[in-house]
């Protein structure tokens, strides 16, 4: 298993139209300890995965709007330059 150098957790980097966020303390209660694999078909800014981040196994992130999943795609394979860029 690969190791990475301990980083502050990940927050959404953009606030997206129709966001889970409000639902969060909603589903909380529900969310086990440890998600084996996470689908999110509609992930916007990803207020839900980035919350529970920490007990993912596998994610598999979608969205309908190819630019946005460009836009992850880009931050996953290099967060540095994409902040710097932006």
């Amino acid at each position: 298993m690969r190791r990475y150098p301990e980083r502050p957790p990940a927050h959404p980097f953009v606030k997206w139209a129709g966001g889970k966020r409000a639902l969060i303390p909603f589903l909380a209660p529900h969310v086990p300890d440890k998600i084996e694999t996470y689908i999110e078909p509609f992930v916007g800014g990803g207020a839900v995965f980035f919350t529970f981040a920490d007990r993912i196994g596998q994610a598999y992130l979608s969205d309908t709007n190819k630019d946005l999943i460009t836009t992850y795609q880009i931050v996953k394979q290099d967060v540095e330059t994409a902040y710097r860029t932006a």
